[in-house]
């Protein structure tokens, strides 16, 4: 450390540091916001999902009837 602080100095580690941990904060929000955008989709897909197995189970039902 005190190699690093004399070849680099003090300053300059903690300006590095200080990046380092805003570039870590917003990777957090990115991440967060890419995985509410993945729930939406999500649910975008569920409701066509649903409706496709409710008309499969209407049409079997259908079926069994005749």
């Amino acid at each position: 450390m005190e190699v690093a602080v004399r070849c680099f100095g003090f300053e300059a580690i903690c300006d590095g540091l200080a990046d380092m941990l805003k570039c870590n904060v917003s990777l957090d929000v990115e991440f967060k916001e890419l995985q509410n955008r993945i729930e939406k989709a999500n649910s975008l897909v569920e409701v066509p999902q649903k409706k496709f197995e409710i008309e499969c189970h209407q049409s079997e039902m259908e079926v069994v009837r005749t």
